[in-house]
């Protein structure tokens, strides 16, 4: 935080979010939302907390749901393909300014560009990708997690 604040607004697009806690760097204390509040209009929620965020880092939780969506190519996207007489689907990501806070709550403007960490869920016999370095693959039953490294920042 830049300054004491009570509350902290982020971009979002059709996602519900739940169980929002703030720990500041500085403390173990993590301190809980009283209200999470969506601005459809804005494109935005604006979360309350139960006492002022104090200056200085900490960290965000957040439990969160995002539409996938169909024909629209923004954000996290599927398409339909027909595989053998079966139809499959596959996902994909588009991140121009303003269309991350369709995948996942940010601050999602031109000027706060960062980095985040990925993992990717998926049957095993997928192959995911991503524009970034991946360290781990691990299978589990029929299962395979794909994690990457911090994304680039793209100007």
């Amino acid at each position: 935080m830049l300054c004491d604040t009570p509350s902290i607004v982020l971009n979002a697009i059709n996602i519900k979010i739940s169980n929002v806690t703030y720990t500041p760097d500085d403390s173990s204390k993590a301190l809980s939302s009283k209200n999470v509040l969506v601005d459809e209009k804005l494109e935005s929620v604006h979360i309350d907390f139960e006492e002022d965020l104090r200056k200085g880092r900490g960290l965000l939780k957040l439990d969160f749901v995002a539409e996938i969506l169909g024909p629209v190519l923004k954000g996290l996207y599927r398409t339909a393909v027909v595989v053998n007489g079966v139809k499959k689907f596959n996902y994909f990501t588009h991140f121009e300014p303003v269309c991350a806070r369709r995948c996942f709550p940010c601050w999602d403007e031109p000027e706060f560009k960062a980095t985040f960490d990925l993992s990717i869920v998926s049957p095993k016999e997928m192959t995911t990708l991503a524009n970034m370095v991946r360290f781990q693959d691990l299978i589990l039953e029929d299962l395979r997690i794909s994690s990457m490294c911090y994304s680039i920042v793209i100007s």
